[in-house]
């Protein structure tokens, strides 16, 4: 069949339903997955619960770009497998940490560029973290250690670091956490859904969520409640934008 060419996704923004596909010769081709091109891959067979991912092997055809002179890009797209993503799963499986490099793709997101596979796994940068540019930045196109967050959903693949650095609160509220230790908490305000408090000396924004079904000495401790006043609570998610949800001990 003319024209019909052969490469791999190596970025794809499902969101914008762009990306870019890495052929034989080494050449990155543009590509547009919209409403119109999705109707064409169910017309040809294409499996409608299907989305396309980095790693996917594609066969499609070209075209000359509808934007930039001189340019190609991708169309009628058709999935052939994905062995990239499954080397990149068996070898999450064999060992813990990875080996990848830092890159920069041009939205300005940075990627983690499995060392194996090839394939590109969204970075995760924790608001915990410091020492961002010597561990990001300075180390762009460099190979690191990282770990994959899970592996249970191939759709929400992110990367993290092994050498990240981090706040000493963010260090000390895992161990709460683990530990499960009660500590007390300070209230800033109150919503419809519960409180809004302060942790390690106002050093850290927390949330108190009103229980569904109050027990008595619960109700009796959320009674009369003002600003500065503590209630007692355990750690039960530590999130990445520096917020932290609580749980009430009484």
């Amino acid at each position: 069949m003319a024209n019909i060419q052969h490469g791999v996704i190596a970025r794809y923004d499902r969101e914008k339903h762009l990306g870019f596909i890495e052929m034989e010769d080494g050449q990155v081709v543009f590509f547009l997955f919209d409403k119109a091109m999705h109707l064409k891959f169910l017309k040809d067979g294409g499996d409608p619960e299907h989305r396309f991912s980095y790693g996917d092997e594609v066969e499609f055809k070209m075209k000359p770009s509808a934007k930039e002179r001189n340019k190609w890009e991708a169309y009628d797209l058709r999935f052939i497998r994905n062995p990239r993503r499954e080397m990149l799963l068996l070898d999450a499986v064999e060992n813990t940490v990875m080996r990848g490099y830092i890159k920069r793709i041009n939205t300005g997101k940075l990627m983690i560029k499995h060392a194996g596979s090839y394939v590109f796994i969204p970075l995760q940068v924790s608001d915990w973290e410091t020492d961002i540019d010597t561990v990001y930045t300075a180390r762009i196109d460099e190979i690191v250690d990282f770990k994959l967050t899970q592996t249970n959903d191939i759709f929400k693949l992110t990367a993290v670091v092994t050498d990240a650095k981090f706040v000493p609160e963010y260090h000390e509220l895992c161990r709460l956490q683990t530990a499960h230790e009660t500590l007390q908490a300070a209230l800033v305000s109150k919503n419809a859904d519960g409180y809004f408090a302060t942790l390690l000396d106002g050093k850290v924004d927390a949330f108190i969520p009103i229980p569904k079904e109050l027990t008595e000495a619960q109700r009796a401790l959320l009674s009369n409640l003002k600003r500065g006043d503590t209630l007692p609570v355990t750690i039960k998610q530590i999130y990445h934008n520096k917020k932290v949800s609580l749980l009430l001990m009484a």
